[in-house]
């Protein structure tokens, strides 16, 4: 039975709060305080649920778990032109 669980975490295309936990070896409350602080992909909330796309995570991951919200900010700012395009590499 517990061979079909993780079948079926290994394909499911939201993960759940300790899900992403055990990718990362660590706490729960840790993937709360990480999402909180803007440092991985943002949750889905359906509902009370909270859920991760398993798509986003990987593409994260295989970007270099770089800061989301930091890059969400160069990247409006570049949209205003606050930054010229040489100072934006500098920014992140």
């Amino acid at each position: 039975m517990s061979d079909t669980i993780s079948l079926a975490e290994s394909t499911a295309k939201l993960l759940d709060m300790r899900t992403v936990a055990d990718i990362f070896g660590c706490s729960p409350r840790h993937i709360y305080r990480i999402t909180d602080a803007g440092r991985i992909p943002a949750p889905v909330k359906l509902g009370a649920l909270v859920r991760w796309p398993r798509a986003a995570i990987e593409e994260w991951i295989a970007a270099g778990c770089p800061a989301c919200r930091q890059r969400a900010i160069v990247d409006a700012q570049r949209e205003r032109s606050w930054l010229p395009a040489e100072d934006v590499s500098s920014a992140q």
